[in-house]
């Protein structure tokens, strides 16, 4: 018997042909369809892109190389996930809103200043305007 290939989602015709098959029909999804972008992955790219790790990104450290990681993730989470302010202090080491909300702020004026930074959100932003891949 020849599997049944179908793509989501299932349209009139998919479906008459899984009835045409009748009692029996096994139909397996692959991949977890109700994914979605987290800050955890937000905070997973930035540690990779930027060398600076998850532990040092969420930890206490006040580097500037710590701080616009968490400016790019701050800026990220806002712009493509559109997550609170609240979120996203929590998701950036139990940080408070205010401290998020002053994060976007930084993030803002360095991508109107900063080619390097700018061009890392835009990475960002390609690598994250869909669905997980």
């Amino acid at each position: 018997m020849t599997p049944l290939r179908l793509s989501l989602p299932l349209d009139a015709a998919a479906i008459a042909a899984i009835n045409a098959l009748g009692r029996g029909v096994t139909i397996t999804v692959e991949g977890d369809l109700d994914r979605r972008w987290t800050i955890a992955d937000i905070i997973a790219w930035v540690a990779f892109e930027t060398g600076v790790s998850r532990r040092e990104i969420i930890g206490e450290g006040r580097t500037a190389r710590q701080a616009r990681a968490r400016f790019a993730i701050t800026w990220g989470a806002r712009t493509i996930l559109a997550c609170s302010s609240s979120v996203i202090g929590r998701s950036i080491g139990g940080r408070d809103h205010t401290v998020a909300l002053y994060q976007l702020r930084r993030a803002e004026q360095l991508r109107l200043r900063d080619p390097a930074f700018r061009a890392l959100t835009n990475r960002m932003i390609d690598r994250f305007s869909g669905g997980p891949q």
